[in-house]
């Protein structure tokens, strides 16, 4: 019998992590594939769109600026019902957990249309970090039938939920196809495997850090915090920055009217997939609020930092490092939480040694890592130095 998956993206990262799960659906006859753009994020999504030759069939162009999660929410349910609708299909596919995943599980289930959950068993423990994505996931776990872990860790933090056993699968991360694919179209094309070469030119023998910054947690004063922290690293004379900025007005005119006369700062329009991967291998150090673009540095060996608030989840952080926060942390089991930082000058929490090699992931290796587990703060300059050894 013939199936027919109706497949739901809206942001980039979802596109990144579900165009090779489509084009594999789309190479067996015995399915039948319908792809829903929503659009969440429409000029950063069409960019993946391109890359992978993957024309929606359904396009509902959804984003206006600035809009509430209740709005988006609403929209996306009424919108991606009348998709439901039409189509008719026999399974839901979505991934991770931004609003057109939540929202396209809801509308599937108010149909009994079955749920198949790319990266499923991400989990914080705090429901407000990182926000709203842990009450997104969570809520598409209790809808789907089918959950494609990416780690060991992972399935136990599903089966501790009580989903069955046997409806999940460890599958491994889909950004490590995706960015094998993308890796090999960077280096086929002279233009594209030289494109960054004037900017390694003009920061000359400095080592490079990587930064980028989008969450909707880090909004308002927590991007202050993060240029802050930028700041503070950049009084170092032996680094440089490079920053492909978001659009979004929240991100990027703090940055535009606190970084854009730095010397040592270049900042640059968001760029592409397969231009941020050679951004990648450019790259020292990763600093991030993107576990997409964490992971990523996997395959190119970048070191990652992450700028989230407890965004990665528990045994996800083979080869993350922390980049801090200032707060004082009563709960010492936050003390060992990975993304501890908002941006400040000082840092509590964990440091995770290197575990080199996305094979590891794949063979759901947990890796060694070391964690430094301390109730006083650490100054930037020895996080710095961790990450960052001098000559």
């Amino acid at each position: 019998m013939q199936k027919h998956f109706l497949v739901l993206l809206g942001t980039r990262p979802e596109a990144i992590k579900l165009f090779p799960v489509i084009n594999q659906l789309k190479s067996d006859k015995r399915a039948t594939v319908t792809v829903c753009a929503t659009a969440q994020h429409r000029e950063l999504l069409d960019q993946v769109l391109k890359l992978s030759n993957i024309v929606p069939d359904f396009d509902l162009d959804i984003m206006t600026a600035n809009q509430s999660l209740d709005r988006l929410s609403a929209r996306l349910l009424d919108s991606i019902g009348d998709v439901l609708d039409r189509s008719r299909p026999t399974r839901v596919v979505v991934q991770g957990d931004t609003a057109t995943a939540m929202v396209g599980s809801l509308a599937a289930y108010y149909r009994r249309i079955p749920v198949s959950h790319v990266e499923a068993g991400l989990r914080s423990g705090d429901i407000y970090a990182p926000w709203p994505e842990e009450v997104n996931r969570k809520i598409v776990g209790s809808i789907a039938d089918q959950h494609f872990a990416p780690t060991d860790r992972a399935s136990k933090a599903l089966q501790a939920e009580n989903v069955p056993k046997e409806r999940i699968h460890v599958t491994g991360n889909t950004v490590i196809d995706a960015l094998i694919a993308a890796k090999a179209v960077v280096e086929a094309d002279p233009r594209m495997s030289t494109r960054w070469e004037s900017v390694r030119q003009q920061h000359g023998n400095r080592r490079i850090i990587l930064v980028t910054c989008h969450r909707r947690e880090n909004f308002g004063q927590g991007v202050h915090n993060i240029v802050d922290a930028l700041l503070a690293i950049l009084q170092r004379d032996d680094v440089a920055m490079v920053l492909p900025v978001h659009p979004n007005p929240n991100v990027r005119d703090i940055f535009a009217e606190r970084l854009s006369n730095h010397p040592r700062v270049t900042l640059i329009a968001p760029q592409g997939y397969t231009d941020f991967v050679g951004l990648l291998s450019l790259a020292y150090l990763v600093l991030t609020d993107s576990g997409g673009a964490g992971r990523g540095t996997d395959l190119r060996k970048a070191s990652p930092g992450h700028a989230r608030d407890n965004g990665t989840p528990r045994g996800d952080r083979s080869r993350h490092r922390a980049v801090g926060r200032c707060e004082h942390l009563q709960d010492r089991r936050r003390n060992i939480s990975l993304a501890r930082r908002r941006g400040r000058l000082r840092v509590y929490g964990a440091i995770t040694q290197s575990v080199r090699g996305w094979a590891r992931e794949r063979a759901n290796c947990k890796g060694s890592a070391q964690c430094l587990n301390s109730e006083k703060s650490l100054s930037w300059d020895w996080v710095i130095s961790v990450c960052l050894p001098r000559r």
